[in-house]
């Protein structure tokens, strides 16, 4: 769904760890949300109920993720969407909320380069030539954020930040 306010659910979850640039491990997998795919939403990343039907319910994945994700600084791409299904999920389960730094490259996108027109995925990943195999797929769209990081990141780099507290001065507050 597109909405974790209004009771959508999530579908899949996936995060990858980099390290100097590399991917050094990955977390995928898809969550049976218990309830049927809007239309809409199978429409936009191709999963179906019959896909999910024997995955994982959220309660048993999200502990799996959160340890998965640890300390680690979190990059999402628009993260409030993403970071809103999951607020709402450890909420209700009574877990504590993610105390983790949590970069958007969505914003990092907007501030570094104000002159692009857009700055949705899509858009990136052409930008950037970062091919996908399977677009709005959880671990996909994950890749191609990481890879959009790194190159952020360089170009970071170039004007002068070398730690996050200078990735912060460039970004803004962290979610």
């Amino acid at each position: 769904g597109l909405s974790a306010s209004c009771g959508d659910e999530i579908c899949e979850v996936a995060g990858v760890k980099i390290k100097n640039g590399r991917i050094i491990d990955k977390f995928v997998t898809l969550v049976n949300p218990r309830c049927p795919i809007s239309f809409e939403a199978s429409t936009v990343n191709g999963i179906t109920d019959d896909m999910v039907k024997n995955a994982p319910t959220i309660e048993k994945v999200l502990p799996k993720f959160i340890k998965f994700i640890g300390d680690s600084i979190l990059v999402a791409h628009n993260a409030s969407f993403d970071i809103s299904f999951f607020s709402v999920k450890l909420k209700y389960f009574g877990l504590n909320p993610m105390s983790n730094i949590i970069l958007d490259t969505l914003r990092l996108s907007r501030r570094l380069f104000p002159h692009y027109r857009n700055h949705n995925l899509p858009e990136l990943r052409r930008r950037f030539s970062i091919d996908l195999e399977n677009e709005h797929r959880a671990l996909s769209d994950v890749i191609a954020t990481g890879k959009i990081f790194c190159i952020f990141m360089d170009e970071l780099k170039r004007l002068g930040a070398g730690s996050i507290d200078d990735v912060l001065k460039y970004h803004g507050k962290a979610f």
